[in-house]
């Protein structure tokens, strides 16, 4: 299949993402399962070369990601289901403040 066809080609939402992440170069995506990312990890899975990391809560997975993000030097992802989403903001702002590269992805 070429390039142009595999472009065309339908696919789900969390499969979409999991590539579009993989071809950024994205390897890891840190985060907890939730009903409302349930696609996205079903793309992850399907998807070789990235790897989700499970963690003990959504602050934890912004924590990892921003530590993830110091260290490569890479952008780093984390995701989160709505209600887990208000978990998030004091990691990401740390992040923030110290110029990592995060994406958080809320389901």
């Amino acid at each position: 299949m070429s390039n142009e066809e595999d472009l065309n080609q339908k696919v789900r939402a969390g499969l979409g993402i999991a590539r579009f992440l993989k071809s950024h170069g994205i390897s890891y995506v840190f985060g907890i399962p939730d009903v409302l990312t349930l696609g996205f990890y079903d793309g992850i899975l399907n998807t070789d070369g990235i790897e989700h990391i499970l963690l003990n809560d959504e602050r934890n997975a912004a924590f990892a990601a921003d530590a993830y993000a110091r260290v490569s030097g890479m952008v780093s992802v984390c995701d989160a289901g709505a209600a887990g989403a208000m978990n998030l903001p004091v990691a990401l702002s740390e992040a923030e403040g110290a110029g990592s590269p995060i994406l958080a992805i809320i389901g």
